[in-house]
């Protein structure tokens, strides 16, 4: 009835053209399913890791249909870029540059862009940041010359042939941070012609396809997400010595070696982005058991938690910023009420009330001990140039007390004991038998180190500082004669400290100049076996001292 007006000619060449496989892949309902499909997942698998999408039609009107639907669900966001239409009518074809839909859609981009240039280079540069549009949707235009690093998966819906399939493929190849693989979802079958792609594009190029490295330019996710078995075992493998793997304080004991826990880090990430790749696959739920697929889900939530736990316990950092979005993005969509505390910060030993409570939180001596012995090192390391003597002493009797521990010299209980008192004399900042006149004077206490380590480093200094014409004995000459010697050199330090007297070249000479003065007056008036090098390295000490203390 609708075409009754038609020869039978033009009938025949109306059904020829409608029943084609392009003009059924325009159809609403097929766009309005696939918009979902991909939709649902770039939302369960990219959004929020700052990695974009790119989806390939074969039309305008089809790239149009696809935003509008994508629009509607409101799952994620997405721009089209499409060239000019030709507004042109001909009359004995069907092509959508001369659909109301296209001229309209074009019309919109000129209101709110000016032209073409301007509407093209602000829609690239907006799916360029973390933050602007997610999915990118092209005819053609943009599909083999456009290379955004975080293009990471390619939706196509198009016919390609010949090198166009690999100049397609190329748009999700590019490096970026965090980003392993690109990805192909293909609604057309064009892969299948990807090997016919790779001989022609070899026969034109002229050089074997090996050469030009397009062997292995796509991969079958079911080739990749084979590997998920050895790295399951791989992961687990890290705990083979340990007997009862329910128990998690064996299993964190176990990761006291560094070199052991740098083994877990890596199994649990390749592990990690493995699964995340399995589970953004159909074939993966189709070829693996429910039971098997919950238990690789349970491990990564689990482990995920242990290193978590090992990393405060241990108090160390560890860079997962690369990986850090893609696999929580997919413990988000895939993992139900994952168990883990991502840490941000560590809490530092002299914020007394915070640190105690983090400590509590630990189950046991062995783990409560492991968390102080370890933030006391970390803070010594951070803290050694402000007191080297002070804090190389007891970075020292910490990691003295941990190899005890571990050898099996003393108990939890006395592991526990000895490493809280190291850090109640950290926090305190001096050891209770420095004299009492350096209370206060942070500087000064840290030139006592300095100054007595220096002066007693060999017997026969000590032998001539206790024959000195002022009398002193060896112990009282470090409970108060060094005592005053600090504070001295505090004095002098102190009068040149101007603005930025740090970076200050002539205040510097300045202070070395009074030092030396100082010291060998020093040397003169008590008889000390002071060396001119003895004397370079406590002005250098002292002044360095300072320098970060000021700073600090």
């Amino acid at each position: 009835m609708l075409f009754r007006s038609l020869t039978t000619k033009q009938k025949a060449d109306l059904k020829r053209k409608m029943s084609s496989k392009e003009m059924i892949h325009k159809i609403d309902q097929r766009i309005a399913l696939l918009a979902y499909d991909i939709s649902k997942h770039y939302r369960d698998n990219f959004q929020g890791t700052g990695l974009k999408g790119q989806l390939a039609t074969a039309s305008r009107s089809s790239a149009i249909l696809y935003r509008n639907y994508i629009n509607d669900y409101e799952m994620v966001t997405c721009e089209v870029i499409i060239s000019k239409p030709d507004t042109r009518v001909s009359g004995d074809t069907i092509e959508e540059e001369d659909l109301p839909m296209v001229n309209r859609f074009w019309k919109e981009m000129m209101d709110r862009f000016g032209n073409e240039d301007d509407y093209v280079k602000q829609i690239k540069a907006a799916f360029g940041r973390e933050d602007g549009p997610e999915i990118l949707i092209v005819v053609g235009k943009l599909l083999t010359g456009f290379d955004e690093p975080r293009n990471t998966v390619l939706y196509i819906d198009k016919k390609l042939e010949d090198h166009s399939i690999l100049q397609a493929i190329a748009r999700v190849n590019r490096l970026f941070t965090g980003k392993d693989y690109g990805f192909i979802i293909d609604y057309r079958g064009v892969l299948g012609s990807l090997n016919d792609a790779m001989k022609i594009y070899d026969s034109l190029a002229g050089y074997d396809a090996a050469d030009v490295q397009l062997e292995g330019a796509v991969i079958d996710t079911h080739t990749e997400v084979a590997k998920l078995p050895q790295l399951h075992s791989d992961l687990w493998a890290i705990f083979r010595e340990v007997k009862n793997k329910h128990d998690n304080e064996s299993m964190e004991r176990h990761l006291a070696p560094e070199d052991r826990r740098h083994d877990f880090y890596e199994a649990l990430t390749d592990f990690s982005k493995m699964l995340a790749v399995a589970l953004s696959t159909e074939h993966f739920y189709q070829d693996t058991s429910k039971e098997q697929i919950n238990r690789y889900k349970e491990d990564l939530k689990n482990f995920r938690s242990m290193r978590a736990s090992v990393q405060q316990r241990y108090a160390e950092t560890v860079d997962f910023t690369r990986y850090e979005k893609q696999i929580s993005k997919m413990m988000d969509s895939h993992i139900q009420a994952p168990n883990v505390g991502v840490v941000t910060e560590l809490v530092n030993i002299f914020d007394t009330e915070a640190f105690d409570a983090e400590v509590e939180k630990r189950e046991g001596s062995a783990a409560k001990a492991d968390t102080i012995a370890s933030r006391v090192k970390k803070t010594v390391t951070e803290k050694m140039e402000e007191d080297p003597v002070f804090y190389k002493k007891f970075g020292d009797l910490v990691q003295q007390t941990i190899d005890d521990y571990r050898q099996g010299r003393i108990d939890e209980a006395e592991y526990l004991r000895q490493v809280t008192d190291c850090m109640e004399t950290i926090r305190r900042g001096h050891e209770e038998d420095v004299p009492s006149d350096l209370e206060g004077h942070r500087e000064a206490q840290a030139y006592f180190g300095i100054i007595n380590e220096v002066l007693f480093s060999n017997d026969e200094n000590a032998h001539n500082v206790a024959e000195s014409p002022a009398g002193y004995s060896r112990d009282s000459l470090q409970a108060e004669a060094i005592a005053n010697i600090a504070l001295e050199v505090e004095d002098i330090i102190g009068q040149h400290k101007i603005i930025d007297w740090v970076s200050n070249d002539d205040v510097n000479r300045d202070i070395e100049n009074s030092l030396d003065d100082y010291l060998y007056s020093l040397r003169n008036k008590s008889g000390m076996s002071l060396t001119t090098e003895d004397m370079d390295v406590i002005m250098q000490d002292c002044i360095s001292i300072a320098k970060k203390l000021t700073g600090a």
